[in-house]
């Protein structure tokens, strides 16, 4: 081999630069403003509406309170499991999965039954 020829050679994309600012910033930048917004509405944003969705529903605020404290340890119970499914499958894999769950857990009980 010459000392000009790589043994092995790399993408392009993987070596150079094409200009601009690079591919994972704008990840990065989506990760924290999706981030951002949850956490801002989700988390911090619920006292705000408190009052008007225990109206709204008819219910007390302890059931209200428990409602989202269940929805809070079903997430921190869920996050292991989540990761090995990640690492062991791919995300692209998880996603299939879970999209489906999440629409069917957005569109609610049923108004006819």
């Amino acid at each position: 081999m010459s000392a000009e020829s790589p043994a092995r050679s790399e993408p392009a994309s993987a070596t150079q630069k094409r200009g601009g600012i690079f591919f994972g910033y704008w990840i990065v930048a989506a990760g924290f403003a999706f981030s951002a917004v949850n956490g801002g509405l989700y988390f911090y944003g619920f006292g705000a509406f408190f009052k008007t969705i225990t109206e709204e529903l008819g219910t007390s605020r302890a059931v209200l309170s428990g409602a989202f404290s269940l929805a809070r340890l079903e997430g921190g119970l869920i996050g292991p499991v989540e990761g090995w499914a990640v690492d062991r499958f791919g995300p692209r894999k998880v996603l299939y999965v879970g999209i489906p769950i999440m629409a069917i857990g957005f569109r609610g009980p049923s108004a006819t039954g």
